[in-house]
């Protein structure tokens, strides 16, 4: 016997109109801090505030990345800071420092065959509240007239010459956030630290290696748009 097969007419399925996602979102300027005259460093995205969520709050604690090439008044290439947003104005997402590093390449230069690193890791407060991780790195140097092929420095003038740095970025660091970001974008510590090291044994390539904050202090109430307790925020179109 042939089997018997049920057909069923096929329902229609509406087809839903494809939505735009960027209307549910919205942008905010990227705000650098006041040492760099509050200049803007692009933007960034965010959804609209709807209901109880609050755009503001979502975005507190994102970081952005900034070579040191693209803040202003800056040519050297050789480093990144980052900021962290503390809060928005309106449309402008205002941003601290966070941290600062060397770029890889020019971290990955300084080490050289036959001779000594040295790097240094030490904690310092600033005047305004911020407690910093600070690293170090530079080189020993061949001594002048040395016919040897090596210039490996002794134990001895290792420590003494990391003394000597923790002590110059104790010295360095002591003032607010804003002098020591100026000092991490130019080579004074750098140069500070040669000169002083060489008169235990002669360096080469000393870098502030890396910067990271370690406590920052609270922000003041009323400064940034806040969220209203209890009330809803209704869908910006």
């Amino acid at each position: 016997m042939a089997s018997k097969t049920k057909t069923t007419k096929g329902k229609k399925i509406k087809s839903k109109k494809p939505q735009d996602i960027m209307t549910k979102k919205e942008f905010y300027n990227l705000t650098l801090p006041s040492l760099f005259n509050n200049k803007s460093a692009g933007t960034t995205i965010i959804d609209k505030s709807q209901g109880n969520y609050f755009a503001p709050d979502a975005l507190r604690g994102r970081t952005f990345e900034v070579n040191q090439a693209d803040l202003p008044d800056n040519t050297n290439s050789t480093r990144k800071f980052k900021f962290v947003i503390d809060g928005t104005k309106g449309k402008d997402a205002i941003s601290s420092f966070h941290s600062m590093e060397l770029i890889s390449d020019k971290v990955k230069s300084i080490p050289k065959k036959w001779h000594t690193l040295i790097e240094t890791c030490s904690k310092v407060e600033t005047q305004d509240g911020y407690t910093l991780r600070i690293f170090t790195i530079c080189n020993t140097k061949r001594k002048a007239k040395s016919v040897s092929k090596n210039c490996y420095a002794k134990l001895s003038q290792v420590k003494s010459i990391r003394k000597v740095i923790f002590k110059i970025v104790s010295e360095e660091f002591a003032g607010d956030i804003n002098e020591a970001m100026k000092k991490m974008m130019t080579e004074v510590v750098g140069g500070r630290m040669e000169q002083e090291g060489a008169k235990i044994y002669p360096l080469q390539n000393c870098y502030i290696k890396k910067v990271k904050v370690l406590k920052r202090p609270r922000i003041e109430e009323g400064i940034f748009d806040v969220k209203v307790k209890g009330k809803k925020v209704e869908v910006i179109e």
